[in-house]
Order: C-alpha cells, then structure tokens, then sequence
C-alpha cells in the first residue's frame, strides 16, 4: 500500500499548530517553558505569532534527528489563547521513490528503513515532524533540566551510578535549592 502514498504531498515544508489556555496565571518568579521530547529534521518554532528559534531570518533553526527542545514562552504568553506552531522540513525535498543512491538518513535503523532499505520500500516524507511529546512546564527562579543517570556495573552485586542535570540561575540574585530524587 505505501506505493500508492502520493509523495509529493511529503515533499514540501508543512506545520504544526495547536492553541492552549493557560489554566492558572503565572506568579511573577515563575517561567513557561515551551518542550518538545523529538523533532525530525529540520524545524522552526513560534508562539503567538513570535519567532522562538534563531533569527527572524533563519530558517531550519533546529537540525537533526530526535531532537529535544525547550522553549521560554514567558515574554509572549497571553492571558487568554496561546498559539504553538512549528514549520516543519522534510530532510531532502528532491528525493523520489525512485531516486537512485543513499538518502542520507542513517541515523538509526528506523530512520534508515524510512529512507527505503533491503526489506522496506522508501517512505514518503522519511519520518519528519514531531516525534515525540510536546507540552508546557512551569519554573521558578531555578530551572533544572536533562536530568541524567549513567549507570556502570563492574559486577552483578555492585552497581555505580553518577548523576548529573543542567541547572540554571533564571533569577539576578543567587539562589539555594535541594535537588531530590529517588533510584
């Protein structure tokens, strides 16, 4: 069936927009960060009508597979609707089911395969667009993100963990705060 897909309707850059009402204003220390878990390929974001990656001039501001990125919403947010729209590009417009040689997806296997591969016929538009989750968080005046976990082994009755996560001043004065968690 995937070769009755018309391609050409994947080979042109196409958005994404939804709208949201904020449910609780926010307080004055706090921020609202704009979050996508994946992106593929090529992307720019907007927020009620304001360009939030690069330049106003810049195209294709987010590049690459999977992607996750984080947005502060809170200079543009309304009291009202709030408009998400992100303009998304496929990786390669001039490729065609037909073209002959590599597609240059091969950052995984499924990427590859929807590039075409020996056991799966090329897929129209090769998996570009939001892949993953998309939401709004709230901070206040410390915002940590990227939690991560690395794990180490050296044998079945020991484990060795090193975590580590981004953390950032949103605030002009210095701030103290516990970070908790549990494993």
């Amino acid at each position: 069936n995937i070769y009755r897909v018309d391609e050409t309707k994947y080979s042109k850059p196409y958005w994404y927009r939804t709208e949201f009402i904020l449910p609780e204003p926010l307080s004055p220390a706090e921020h609202l960060w704009l979050c996508f878990d994946n992106t593929n390929r090529y992307a720019d974001f907007y927020f009620n009508g304001h360009k939030i990656s690069g330049t106003e001039e810049s195209t294709k501001d987010v590049s690459g597979h999977m992607l996750r990125s984080r947005f502060d919403v809170t200079p543009h947010l309304r009291s009202g609707k709030n408009a998400i729209a992100v303009l998304i590009y496929d990786t390669d417009q001039k490729k065609t089911r037909t073209d002959k040689g590599p597609y240059g997806v091969a950052c995984s296997p499924s990427y590859l395969a929807g590039a075409g591969w020996d056991w799966m016929p090329y897929v129209p538009g090769r998996l570009a667009g939001i892949t993953g989750n998309a939401y709004i968080e709230r901070s206040a005046g410390v915002l940590l993100s990227d939690p991560w976990v690395r794990t180490y082994l050296p044998t079945l009755h020991q484990a060795e963990l090193t975590v580590s996560a981004d953390v950032q001043n949103l605030t002009d004065t210095e701030q103290q705060f516990t970070w908790q968690g549990t494993i």
